[in-house]
């Protein structure tokens, strides 16, 4: 499953790695048909009105979860000191042939790279919700209907392309850290923030508070994105 073209309007909206068109739809292919020129990809949401990216596949494959924004998001003036800040972003979900459109978050902030939990009960996200010194992603999580948001980190710093690890125990991400832009930290996954709290008591985890909930995995010198890129393959079991 990947964002592309409809081949309607095919120009970025952005200069970044991945960046979607301004009608960015979702397709799914099966690799092999394509490799062997039998089948091309398959245009699952056909919303010409609507920029869709970010589709994830569900563990057991009968779901996709994907975000999407009006198009006029993208028309409209940049919010100042957020070039790609598009607040009506959300996440939705649908079934792999298109059908059963389901929104799953309701809200007045953006929303970005939904990523499924090995058990496909919860989704994580980087939502563009950051108090401590401007609107910066932090880890966010919800359950697979879009009830209990809960944010994992707490920091005036970036946060995203994140991913689960294997047990579901901990969200793996990239954020600044030392002399190098890409460090990989790791968040247990039972953290909760309480934003009103001080900065460095505000998130709490079966392992303490603040620092005890995450993890530092990779050191300076070392660049890595552990969820980047528009396409999401499954093999299933």
């Amino acid at each position: 499953v990947f964002h592309a073209s409809s081949g309607l309007d095919p120009v970025p909206i952005r200069n970044q790695p991945d960046s979607p068109t301004r009608d960015s739809d979702i397709f799914v292919a099966n690799v092999d048909d394509v490799a062997a020129g039998v089948a091309v990809p398959k245009n699952i949401s056909k919303s010409p009105d609507m920029i869709d990216e970010d589709a994830d596949w569900s563990p057991d494959g009968t779901k996709i979860a994907f975000t999407s924004d009006p198009v006029s998001d993208w028309l409209g003036v940049p919010l100042p000191g957020n070039p790609f800040n598009y607040p009506t972003k959300e996440i939705f979900v649908m079934n792999p042939d298109g059908t059963g459109l389901t929104q799953l978050t309701f809200n007045t902030f953006e929303e970005r790279g939904p990523a499924w939990s090995p058990d496909g009960l919860r989704i994580a996200f980087i939502g563009r919700v950051g108090a401590r010194g401007g609107s910066t992603f932090e880890i966010c999580i919800i359950n697979a209907d879009g009830t209990n948001l809960v944010q994992l980190t707490d920091n005036a710093l970036f946060e995203g392309t994140m991913t689960w690890s294997p047990d579901g125990h901990k969200v793996i991400f990239q954020s600044p850290g030392g002399t190098n832009p890409t460090l990989l930290y790791a968040v247990d996954a039972d953290t909760t923030c309480d934003t009103r709290k001080p900065p460095t008591s505000s998130c709490t985890c079966s392992a303490g508070v603040g620092s005890a909930c995450v993890t530092q995995l990779t050191t300076d010198g070392v660049s890595l994105f552990p969820h980047l890129g528009n396409l999401r393959v499954r093999i299933p079991k």
